[in-house]
């Protein structure tokens, strides 16, 4: 009887495919290249600022040079068509956004689809992209050739034309490395088609853009009149020998502030943000790195306005990542730990960190996570729950509650804010009219005393 041949030992993998160790805690190799980013290198924070300012500047000043050229208006006509013209700048972006998101949203779908189905993903993918129109098919034809070289779903999501938000990104990353896949990009793409079917595209804009504007506006008109009109109305009352009342000192006194202080402010914030419009059109990808995360999600976690949506939107994440972990036969312990990992918020990033460290010292879960500083609905149910099916009910339970208390949170929001905005822009076309016409009604009237009767002015 013949010996059969050896079997040859297995060939090493190809180098350009992507090992991915889901089994320790860490991201993969690209999301360390995305941390790597401006929100990961404070060397790069004072390049990357300045960019966006360069940016705003140079899209403004091209959208204004470019109407004055066509239309050759100048004066109040000129800056009027200016001024329509920057917010239909704005509707272009929030119709290139939109058009961004139901991309994203087309290609998770079809990816959430074929996991949820367990069919093969590349076949699907392949068979999707022949059906849908060009910009989505070159995107599911992205995230189809990256599966097939080797990159994990997260990565190439990432690496498809625009990528997508890293938060969401870290999502579907602790799915994968949770075995998780399918519940996890079926959350995503549930709330992502929730926050978008409850948006309301006109509060968005009152919020995002017209107090902005409103408040370069009135900072700069206010800067204006401080520097040429202001010293003049003085020095007409001074000459026919009023004394301005003291409503009118106040209301000037805060137009100095304005013109001073806020109007340098303004025109930062309203630079910054077109030009993170601007680069948002140019490079997607790039914008989406928050270079200024540990600023801004610290004041997000405790602006009272804010903070409802900040603080139910990290929790529901990670009460939806411990859930899927420790459904997957993880131990409370290294659930936590992996969700380190999760891009929530820097704030409960930290404190989860500091629960994972206790949890490792041996302290009992509910007490360390009371401790730590994590919010004390997740404590309550931690410690209420007997066995790993109640805490992974508990922890579902309130992944969705808290879901649907980031909306409700972000209606309150919505409908605090416009009415605050519209009260700021009464209360200062009142002071002008209490501060500026009262005082010349009463120099007028003494002005016609002195000129009919010979009395006091």
């Amino acid at each position: 009887m013949s010996v059969p041949d050896p079997i040859p030992p297995a060939l090493p993998p190809p180098s350009h495919v992507g090992t991915v160790p889901y089994a320790h805690i860490g991201w993969t190799a690209m999301a360390k290249a995305r941390k790597k980013g401006p929100s990961g290198n404070p060397g790069r924070w004072f390049l990357f600022a300045p960019a966006w300012v360069l940016v705003g500047a140079a899209i403004i000043a091209i959208g204004a040079t470019a109407i004055g050229a066509l239309f050759a208006l100048r004066g109040v006509i000129g800056g009027a068509f200016v001024g329509a013209s920057f917010f239909l700048m704005m509707a272009i972006v929030a119709s290139i956004r939109a058009a961004r998101r139901a991309r994203e949203l087309a290609v998770l779908g079809y990816v959430e689809q074929a996991v949820r189905l367990n069919l093969p993903l590349p076949a699907m993918l392949r068979a999707a992209e022949r059906a849908e129109r060009p910009i989505i098919g070159r995107a599911l034809a992205s995230v189809r050739g990256r599966l097939e070289e080797g990159y994990p779903l997260s990565d190439a999501l990432w690496l498809m034309p625009g990528g997508m938000p890293p938060a969401l990104l870290a999502e579907v990353e602790a799915g994968e490395r949770a075995c998780k896949l399918d519940s996890a990009l079926g959350r995503v793409v549930r709330n992502e088609r929730t926050r978008g079917s409850s948006a309301e595209p006109a509060g968005d804009f009152m919020i995002r853009w017209y107090l902005i504007t409103y408040t370069f506006c009135i900072a700069g008109g206010t800067t204006l009149v401080g520097t040429f009109v202001l010293p003049k109305f003085r020095q007409i009352f001074e000459d026919f020998g009023f004394k301005l009342p003291a409503i009118t000192r106040w209301v000037m006194d805060g137009w100095e502030i304005l013109s001073t202080i806020v109007f340098p402010i303004a025109c930062v914030l309203l630079l910054v943000e077109v030009g993170r419009i601007g680069g948002g059109i140019i490079s997607p990808r790039l914008v989406r790195l928050r270079p200024f995360d540990w600023l801004t999600d610290p004041l997000a976690w405790y602006l009272p306005l804010w903070r409802g949506v900040t603080r139910s939107r990290a929790s529901a994440t990670l009460c939806h990542h411990l859930a899927d972990a420790i459904e997957s036969g993880r131990s409370t312990t290294t659930a936590v730990a992996e969700a380190i990992a999760m891009r929530t918020n820097r704030v409960l990033m930290r404190r989860t960190r500091v629960w994972a460290k206790q949890l490792v010292e041996g302290r009992p879960l509910a007490e360390s996570a009371a401790d730590a500083g994590i919010p004390p609905a997740i404590v309550g149910m931690l410690a209420t729950a007997r066995g790993s099916d109640a805490m992974i009910k508990s922890l579902r339970f309130l992944g969705d509650y808290f879901d649907s208390r980031a909306i409700r949170a972000g209606n309150v929001r919505q409908a605090i804010l416009i009415p605050l905005i519209a009260l700021a822009a009464g209360l200062f076309v009142g002071s002008l009219a209490v501060g500026l016409i009262l005082p010349l009604s009463e120099m007028a009237d003494g002005i016609m005393n002195k000129a009919t009767h010979g009395g006091p002015m």
